[in-house]
């Protein structure tokens, strides 16, 4: 844990044994968010769930530091922050998404069965618009407000989508 300008923090980081199976990003997402409930004690007011190869600008801090409206979840890696995932009428919601604890708790999290590369990001925007969640919209930051610096070239979604 930490406080940066006034701002409590905890950091959790889920990594996969090395077990030899496929990663599941939505268990590892899942158990960061039990441990970082857990370590806030029921002060969590926000949780960030954050892909390790995406580092934000500057200009994206304030995002960090806002928590989202309780039915109003942010998408932080949105199509004007990081350019991986702009295919056009894709609702993308994965790399960085910031919550309301109660609308990541009332959607269930992430699924448990999904390994390996994508859409449980898509799943969790489904189940949070299921449940309510998202009933004042999907918020987005702008490319003028910051941008990501991606760490990894792959482009996955465009890579299976385009090869299909």
């Amino acid at each position: 844990g930490g406080e940066g300008e006034g701002v409590r923090f905890v950091v959790v980081v889920a990594e996969q044994s090395s077990d030899g199976r496929k990663f599941n990003r939505g268990q590892l997402l899942n158990a960061g968010y039990r441990e970082a409930a857990s370590c806030a004690r029921g002060e969590l007011r926000s949780i960030i769930l954050h892909d390790v190869d995406l580092l934000p600008s500057e200009g994206l801090f304030r995002w960090y530091a806002s928590p989202p409206a309780r039915h109003a979840p942010v998408h932080l890696a949105a199509a004007g922050c990081w350019q991986k995932y702009t295919l056009p009428g894709y609702d993308f919601f994965g790399g960085v998404t910031a919550l309301h604890p109660s609308g990541f708790e009332a959607s269930n999290g992430f699924p448990n069965d999904y390994w390996g590369w994508g859409m449980e990001d898509d799943q969790l925007r489904l189940r949070i618009r299921a449940s309510g969640g998202a009933a004042g919209g999907v918020v987005r930051p702008t490319e003028s407000d910051g941008r990501y610096r991606d760490l990894d070239s792959v482009a996955v979604l465009r890579d299976v989508l385009c090869s299909a």
